[in-house]
């Protein structure tokens, strides 16, 4: 298997995951780095991860945000809010 770059595209891809042990998977087609940091990627790869995680995350939240939202609109509104927890 040919050894993938520490590359942002790599790491979307999923091609490269950040683990404590050397790992290798020919179904997943994964190269696991013996490592649990991301300081082993070069600087302007970390940025570009860093920033997607951002995202991501921010999605994320927006999305949950959303779902409480509706779950207290709907508790609120409905004619038995005890019957909302089950």
């Amino acid at each position: 298997m040919k050894k993938l770059d520490l590359t942002f595209e790599n790491w979307w891809n999923g091609d490269i995951e950040l683990r404590k042990l050397i790992s290798t998977s020919i179904q997943l087609k994964r190269i696991l780095i013996n490592t649990n940091s991301i300081l082993s990627f070069p600087e302007k790869e970390v940025e570009k991860i860093q920033l997607k995680q951002e995202e991501l995350f921010n999605s994320i939240r927006d999305l949950t945000n959303r779902f409480i939202q509706d779950f207290n609109n709907r508790f609120t509104n409905a004619p038995s809010p005890a019957d909302m927890y089950h």
